[in-house]
């Protein structure tokens, strides 16, 4: 009987802990995005005022212009998926990780378009 109790006992347990369930206790099937978490998403380049940000959600590397102070978007380049880190070479190379890519595209800024992955 004992023996019985524990292994029923087990089997909620084991239920309890698969059941997709949030904090609140609702269900996870009503999340609809998900995003790797950013490691590097911004990178400034001091020479040429230019913000860069990845677009984790979208796949883009987006490029503003700050030198005004207010951030100007000046264009958005197509990436791999979840882009998490930027990292300028120089004021007109920035390399950029995406995680569920698992690549690496390095982005010319002076023409806007991936040169390599």
């Amino acid at each position: 009987m004992i023996t019985r109790f524990w292994s029923v006992f087990s089997i909620c347990a084991l239920l309890v802990v698969l059941l997709p369930c949030n904090a609140s206790g609702q269900s996870l099937e009503n999340w609809i995005n998900w995003e790797s978490p950013p490691v590097h998403p911004l990178d400034l380049i001091v020479e040429s005022d230019l913000l860069l940000a990845t677009n984790t959600a979208d796949g883009y590397l987006e490029v503003h212009d700050v030198s005004s102070g207010n951030p100007e978007h000046l264009m958005s380049i197509p990436v791999g998926l979840d882009p998490v880190t930027v990292r300028a070479r120089n004021s007109s190379e920035a390399w950029v990780v995406n995680r569920i890519s698992d690549s690496i595209s390095v982005v010319d800024l002076d023409l806007g378009y991936v040169r390599w992955t």
